[in-house]
């Protein structure tokens, strides 16, 4: 099936631009304009020129001098455009599968086809050998951990002087080690208290029983399968096993690379083989790739990752320095703390020098103070319960359950939208929240509500239902657009575009919504998660569906338009931004999980014309891929508009024979690019949606390039890092590997290439963190046979856990800060009254106080040596008890 957009663009001062229908496989493939020729009414000229102009043109392979760099004149304008056919680029190659997808590739430094070789991880017909499990670390002694705890203690909730915090309603500290206490669900103010109620008739929990009026939902995946490359079917089959166990062969390279490297942080540094604690230091890797692990049949593995789950102290946050982890055991004495009850005068410290701002950020032992509340949903509670989904395993559920208990008091804000930043243990009671994200407010529908069905549990759903509420009543509507322009850019006329939200925006001003209207970064998940959680919930509840209706309808009239301006690409349509009137042609890479959400939602609700959009969509993003040097898109790309005069260059002709107008941008019709690529998942996730909705398996080669080319360019010894410019061979690769890599992008790779019966998109709904949740029906009430097989003999993880104890991560960091930050305590005398209604949890050390000096650089240095060569000894013992072994795994 083709999709073609072939209507002219209309300004939001005219009638909207609406999606293309889609066109029957025997349309043209050519638009009007390039049929016809010269298309007047879009100023462009295509192939000789007209009858008006000099006779002579312009070859594809005619010399072109280039004229002074200035927007063209109005006579200039009139000029034809030279032959655009000479700048489009023959498509890139579908690598072969076998025997080596980069057979291309003659830079002897590329050493991806043995770091992924079958000789080294094997294959499903030879059977998969072991990925070398993570070295066995040893936790610190108890009587350090003893002494870090009574640190703890003495400092929970106590105000610099000493003076005890005036703690909030329900807040509270466990005496013995200074963690915060869960705060009491009886004094959080989720709604009830200002009179909001819920969806009548309505309980998650009973979604799949049929008594809350599930409807009978449309098909997503399509049935029949088209292929145009002339292969058959045993053919394709083969085909995709073989592009499958790449696909497995790079995940277990990166897995091997952060279990050996970076196990029990957050996330892996892979070139120079450390690691990061951006995401509150808990292992954020371990538990993004839970339910990948499970998918790609890596059950001692998870097995693995299950115990490292079952440690997690939820309450204790690693300091993010990074120099502060080690496994050097300092001085007992060091450890010591005053009894803040016997304070003295003693609190004169010495002047100091200059100090490298940087270089004490490193060093700063202080545990942040916050987590972020967003990410820290998607990534872990979503990673526990699409664990629990695929592997029916009770720990999994256990965690998350208490997780979402740590969670909910966020939402106990003046009006129900969680806090961006959370402090662990706080009650918020009632408090403003001030300036929020859109992206971070509006995308925990589908974690909260699934918590909810699986534990019986209503108080998640309606926590998440309320701050939905929020977002669909409270914001104003749209007001009439002035009509002086000046008026309408100015900060009076305070301009919501339809029924679209801003990125950012305060609840407690619900008619100030001027800003940036975008469905990229800061607000893209928002959207997402209207026909996601539609689909979760068999569409009982009629305000998701109009909810997105809404926002697509008002999408189409104010950010959605083709792409005019690439010569021989007539299928592309980008989702730009407005910010203060002015419309961006940029698209976002954060943008390019819109092409997939469009589908999803054209088949739920039947919208065909959404189908085509959302194809036109992922086109443009792959071409983003197509087109640049390296095979992989950046993080943005900014297109010309395509009445924009300065879009072209105007040239002589050869022999002097006039002038034309050439076309700017490299790529032809690109204005500029953020050329950086973290390993992002967005566009090879539409990608992956593409081709369960429509089954055209081009998706599955153009998914296969994309692959291929940001293995070449990113991968490393250890893992695959951050390609630093997309346009630039050799790629220079920065020292980063979001946890999102194993957890998101491998795993839509993965899935591309599986049966596609294998977590149907009609059975599973994909949070925007690519954790799948079952969808409870009245025909299927519950999930498929799980995935995993059972805990190894060998692993002390038990089925059930209660608060974890602590990650090694976590107990050495404990042990590091007390001795770094324990001989910095000095409480001041009384005189200062401690007040203030929040919570002063433990892992925030303590606030207002100067970063603690810390070791000496040559310590610091030695210690990090000495940790180092531990830490290799150990890596040495464990491979060579592995060494000759194989199984399957």
């Amino acid at each position: 099936m083709v999709y073609l957009i072939h209507e002219a663009w209309a300004y939001p001062s005219q009638k909207p631009w609406h999606a293309p229908q889609p066109l029957s496989a025997s349309s043209s493939t050519s638009s009007p304009a390039h049929a016809g020729g010269n298309d007047p009414h879009r100023g462009i000229f295509y192939g000789e020129a007209p009858a008006t102009a000099s006779p002579t043109s312009l070859s594809p392979t005619s010399t072109i001098t280039t004229a002074p760099m200035s927007r063209p004149t109005l006579d200039e304008a009139q000029l034809p455009i030279v032959d655009l056919s000479q700048f489009i680029k023959p498509a890139r190659p579908v690598p072969p599968s076998f025997p080596d997808p980069w057979a291309s590739v003659l830079d002897r430094r590329f050493r991806g086809r043995d770091w992924l070789s079958p000789s080294r991880f094997g294959g499903e017909d030879e059977g998969w050998n072991e990925v070398a499990p993570p070295p066995e670390r040893t936790n610190p002694p108890a009587r350090y951990l003893l002494k870090a705890l009574e640190y703890a203690a003495k400092v929970a909730g106590r105000a610099p002087d000493g003076r005890k915090w005036t703690l909030g309603k329900g807040v509270g500290f466990d005496e013995r080690t200074g963690r915060p206490r869960m705060v009491e669900r009886r004094t959080l103010k989720l709604g009830s208290e200002v009179g909001w109620v819920p969806p009548k008739s309505f309980a998650a929990a009973e979604l799949g029983t049929g008594m809350v009026g599930e409807k009978k939902m449309r098909k997503v995946q399509a049935e029949d399968v088209v292929d145009e490359s002339g292969k058959g079917e045993e053919e394709r089959v083969v085909e995709e096993k073989r592009r499958r166990e790449w696909v497995k062969r790079a995940f277990m390279h990166a897995w091997e690379g952060y279990s050996k490297h970076a196990w029990g942080h957050d996330e892996l540094a892979p070139v120079s083989n450390l690691w990061s604690n951006n995401y509150n230091g808990w292992g954020a890797t371990i538990v993004d790739s839970l339910d990948t692990l499970l998918m790609l049949n890596m059950s001692h593995e998870y097995n693995l990752a299950r115990e490292h789950v079952s440690q997690i102290d939820f309450t204790y946050l690693i300091p993010s320095g990074t120099r502060t982890f080690s496994t050097h055991l300092p001085d007992l004495e060091d450890m010591e703390v005053p009894d803040p009850d016997a304070a003295d005068d003693s609190t004169q410290t010495q002047p100091q020098g200059r100090v490298d701002s940087r270089l004490e950020k490193e060093k700063d032992q202080h545990s942040p103070t916050t987590i972020p509340w967003f990410e820290t949903t998607i990534r872990y509670l979503g990673g526990l319960l699409s664990a629990f989904e695929l592997a029916g395993d009770p720990l999994m559920l256990d965690r998350a359950t208490e997780l979402g208990n740590w969670l909910l008091p966020a939402f106990a804000t003046e009006y129900g939208l969680p806090l961006a930043r959370y402090a662990i243990g706080a009650n918020p009671d009632g408090q403003r929240t001030g300036r929020l994200t859109l992206a971070e407010v509006g995308s925990m529908t589908l974690e909260m509500t699934r918590l909810s069905q699986l534990t019986g549990d209503e108080t998640y759903y309606r926590a998440a239902q309320r701050a939905m509420d929020t977002l669909d009543k409270r914001m104003s509507p749209a007001e009439p657009r002035p009509t002086d322009p000046k008026a309408a850019a100015g900060p009076l006329w305070r301009g919501r575009l339809g029924t679209l939200l801003p990125s950012q925006f305060d609840p407690a001003y619900p008619s100030s919504l001027q800003g940036e209207y975008t469905f990229g970064g800061l607000s893209d998940s928002y959207y997402e998660y209207l026909i996601k959680q539609a689909q979760l919930t068999s569409l009982s509840l009629d305000q998701y569906p109009r909810m997105y209706r809404e926002a697509i309808d008002s999408a189409y009239e104010y950010l959605i338009r083709p792409v005019e301006v690439v010569p021989g690409e007539d299928d592309m349509t980008i989702i730009g931004s407005m910010s203060y009137g002015s419309w961006k042609p940029e698209m976002q890479h954060l943008t390019c999980f819109a092409g997939g959400m469009l589908g999803l939602g054209a088949k739920l609700l039947d919208r065909p014309h959404d189908l085509a959009t959302g194809v036109n969509v992922t086109n443009a993003c792959t071409w983003v891929y197509e087109s640049s040097e390296t095979g992989v898109g950046g993080e943005s790309t900014l297109f010309y508009e395509r009445d924009e005069p300065s879009r072209f260059v105007v040239v002589d002709r050869p022999n002097g024979a006039g002038k034309v107008r050439s076309p700017r941008g490299s790529p032809v019709g690109v204005r500029s690019q953020n050329k950086r690529q973290i390993g992002r998942p967005e566009t090879i996730e539409s990608v992956f949606y593409m081709w369960r909705i429509t089954g055209d398996r081009k998706w599955q080669d153009e998914g296969w390039k994309m692959f291929v080319h940001w293995v070449q360019h990113a991968i490393t010894e250890s893992g695959f890092g951050t390609i630093r410019n997309t346009q630039i061979v050799p790629a220079a690769r920065d020292d980063s590997m979001e946890s999102f890599v194993l957890g998101e992008t491998l795993k839509y790779y993965y899935l591309l290439f599986s049966p596609r019966d294998f977590l149907s998109l009609d059975d599973f709904v994909f949070s925007t963190e690519a954790h799948p949740f079952w969808i409870a029906r009245p025909s299927a009430p519950r999930p498929p046979e799980p995935l995993w097989t059972g805990p190894d003999r060998n692993t002390p993880a038990s089925f059930t856990t209660q608060m974890g104890e602590g990650t090694w991560v976590q107990k050495w960091a404990r042990v590091q800060q007390a001795a770094a930050l324990a001989p910095e305590t000095r409480w001041k005398k009384p005189g200062l009254t401690a007040g203030g209604g929040g919570a002063m949890p433990a892992a925030a050390g303590h606030p207002g106080d100067k970063p603690a000096k810390g070791p000496t650089d040559e310590e610091n240095a030695a210690a990090v040596r000495q940790g180092r060569l531990e830490m290799a000894e150990a890596v040495r013992k464990m491979e060579e008890a592995n060494k000759g072994k194989k199984g399957s795994v």
